[in-house]
């Protein structure tokens, strides 16, 4: 496992940007993985970051990635080009640095360390999930669907939404209840526009688990939707629900119902 040693910042030209340049300096002396399109941050042996990632480019000098944060903001991550990494790592050089998808915006520069104390991480969220234990620990899992098909009725609706990109953040219920707090991101949308959040959060429980599925059902209501005068009926948590399906390591698809307009989404990658 390598560690991350804070080396070089620069705040970058974009004030809209300074809570993602903040963030990035909070990765200081944590551990990291880059493996399997999937970049993680570990901090006392559980995840405390974690997104899928794809190439952006690669040249001869440096190899870079794109993420996104839980908010749906992309960012970059550049590190030596495959070329230069063994190079590199006989020098102690290797250097990542997590920034701005801008060419004048922020970046957060890291020297990269061999961790000779590491020891294998919890992967929090997720391994609370596939264990369906409804007491998960602090921290999120986030499903990084490309695609997505709509069904009405039991009867697909619209289209495959094939380059649609949706985050599926399944964290630790955020109202300090049980289970979890389920939310849908639109990495694409202008955060904070309409249509940033496909689904508000919600919160879910773990109600049966099996060797390829687990079933999560939401449970509560808004208690802000009903002082505004809108019915039980709406205003009920219980109207959603979520299947997840999984391999025993990973999750592979989302299917979100909302039972009381009998509408089931399916998220999934292709």
């Amino acid at each position: 496992m390598n560690k991350l040693q804070l080396d070089r910042v620069n705040v970058g030209c974009h004030p809209d940007e300074v809570l993602y340049f903040e963030h990035a300096k909070r990765f200081h002396e944590c551990q990291y993985e880059l493996v399997n399109n999937n970049f993680s941050i570990y901090k006392n042996e559980r995840i405390i970051f974690s997104t899928k990632v794809e190439l952006y480019e690669s040249g001869h000098l440096t190899k870079t990635y794109r993420g996104t944060f839980d908010d749906g903001k992309r960012f970059r991550i550049v590190q030596p080009s495959d070329e230069l990494m063994p190079l590199f790592r006989t020098m102690n050089m290797v250097n990542l640095t997590i920034g701005s998808m801008f060419s004048d915006g922020y970046a957060v520069s890291f020297l990269v360390e061999e961790d000779n104390n590491y020891t294998q991480p919890i992967n929090g969220t997720l391994d609370a999930i596939l264990k369906g234990d409804n007491n998960p620990p602090v921290g999120h899992y986030v499903f990084n669907s490309n695609t997505h098909q709509r069904y009405e009725n039991g009867k697909p609706v619209r289209g495959e939404q094939i380059g649609c990109h949706r985050d599926i953040v399944i964290e630790k219920n955020v109202s300090k209840g049980i289970g979890y707090s389920v939310s849908i991101n639109n990495p694409d949308a202008i955060p904070g526009s309409w249509g940033a959040t496909p689904m508000g959060t919600k919160p879910m429980k773990i109600v049966s688990t099996s060797a390829d599925k687990i079933e999560m059902h939401g449970y509560g209501f808004d208690r802000t939707a009903v002082a505004m005068g809108i019915p039980m009926s709406a205003a009920t948590f219980e109207n959603y629900r979520m299947t997840i399906f999984h391999d025993g390591l990973n999750i592979t698809h989302c299917t979100i119902h909302m039972i009381d307009r009998n509408i089931d989404i399916d998220y999934y990658i292709k």
